[in-house]
Order: structure tokens, then C-alpha cells, then sequence
């Protein structure tokens, strides 16, 4: 028998309840509405991460699943929004600084001269408590 440790069987017994109420709901309303898939991403994104998975591919996962059931709902609207606020972020001016900042640190450290400066600081500040 697989032995399964008692946090990961509360988790699943979490997430299998939150999973039968909200089929419970759904199928209960008389229309699906945005509010109840945001419900149901919300608490499945929540129990996700309590039960251990990375933070990054469970909203990966968790954003891909419910854009999918989105474009089978509405398939105009979705992704249009999605391509709209990809041309919004990269016609931004002020997110220029970003690649010329970590430009900028790359050079000052492969210049070594974090050391430097931390070096002289320590020698400036050596008698201050």
C-alpha cells in the first residue's frame, strides 16, 4: 500500500472538497459567470501552493487552464484582451530601464568593482561602530 503522509491526504481531501462544491455551484446557477471561475481559480491556486507545489508553475498551470476554459466560453474577447496588454506592456517607455539596468550590473560585475567599492566602504566606515 502507498503510504501517503497525513498533510498530503488533508490537501487532497481540500482540494477534492473545494472541487465538489464548486461543481456543486456551477452546475447548480443557472448561468456561469466570471465571478465563479475567479471563486474557483482563487481557492484551487491557494490549495495548490498549501500542498507544495512551486508557486510559478501552479499559476502557469492554473492561468493556462482557466484561459482555456475562457476561449471556450468567449472566444473574441479573451485573447484579444490578452494581445491588447501585450502591446500595452511593450510600448511602455518607462520598461526601457529595465534591460539597460541589468545591463549596467552585468558590467559592474564583471568590472569587479563591487568589491572595490565594498572594500573602500569598509575602510571609510572601519571606525564606526
Amino acid at each position: 500500500m502507498l503510504k501517503v503522509r497525513k498533510e498530503l491526504w488533508f490537501g487532497f481531501v481540500l482540494m477534492g472538497l473545494i472541487i465538489l462544491g464548486a461543481a456543486y455551484v456551477l452546475l447548480s446557477a443557472p448561468a456561469i459567470t466570471n465571478g465563479h471561475l475567479g471563486l474557483l481559480m482563487l481557492s484551487l491556486v491557494v490549495v495548490a501552493i498549501m500542498l507544495g507545489f512551486p508557486t510559478a508553475f501552479t499559476l502557469m498551470g492554473m492561468g493556462m487552464l482557466f484561459a482555456w476554459l475562457a476561449y471556450n466560453r468567449d472566444t473574441t474577447h479573451t485573447l484579444d484582451l490578452m494581445v491588447q496588454a501585450a502591446y500595452k506592456t511593450m510600448f511602455n517607455d518607462v520598461l526601457i530601464a529595465i534591460p539597460l539596468f541589468v545591463f549596467m550590473g552585468y558590467l559592474v560585475e564583471r568590472a569587479n568593482l563591487i568589491e572595490k567599492l565594498f572594500k573602500s566602504l569598509h575602510l571609510a566606515l572601519a571606525r564606526v561602530p
